[in-house]
């Protein structure tokens, strides 16, 4: 006997041990976290046990499982949720998702103007920044950690030049220094 879950992610029938029943698992082809029912969905006997998927258990305790939405209220892949195509890339997605799953187009007015109110000046470094980076690199390390804490993105620029030129700095003073004694 198996129990059939089919994964709401990728589409994948997973066939799963009666052993496996009330635990979850990850999909084997996506890596989407199911629970397995503990009522089997549609047992198998014609499924022979080598046929049978042993399902990656990726936790018994009760906290993961709760935080794992009950099987009845995952979409299913053959249900009758209407859909509609993508209008950029024709893509069926379900009618109302707020981004489409395959070329990430946002579709949601809301969660586009979230998108667009991220502020572009946060990816790239301005002329200033450049120069407080290469001359005044110790206050670029502490400029580039406040901007890690504030989640902007330029930081990843601003600390490796920062650190980088202190480095070359502190190079640049051994030299003068064994140069002048």
């Amino acid at each position: 006997m198996s129990i059939d879950v089919t994964c709401a992610n990728c589409g994948k029938t997973l066939h799963a041990k009666d052993a496996a029943a009330g635990k979850a698992a990850k999909c084997p082809q996506c890596g989407e976290v199911i629970r397995i029912p503990r009522a089997p969905a549609r047992a198998s006997d014609a499924v022979p046990d080598d046929d049978i998927l042993e399902a990656e258990i990726i936790a018994e305790s009760h906290d993961l499982l709760q935080s794992i939405p009950p099987l009845a209220s995952m979409p299913q892949p053959d249900d009758n949720t209407p859909r509609a195509a993508c209008p950029k890339c024709g893509e069926q997605i379900p009618v109302g998702a707020a981004k489409c799953r395959f070329c990430k187009t946002v579709l949601d007015p809301r969660l586009a103007k979230f998108e667009k109110s991220k502020d572009p000046a946060d990816e790239k470094l301005s002329p200033v920044e450049w120069f407080v980076a290469l001359v005044c690199s110790g206050i670029g390390c502490i400029l580039s950690l406040l901007w890690l804490v504030q989640g902007k993105p330029k930081w990843k620029i601003m600390m490796p030049v920062s650190c980088g030129m202190v480095i070359f700095w502190n190079i640049v003073r051994l030299v003068i220094v064994e140069m002048n004694s």
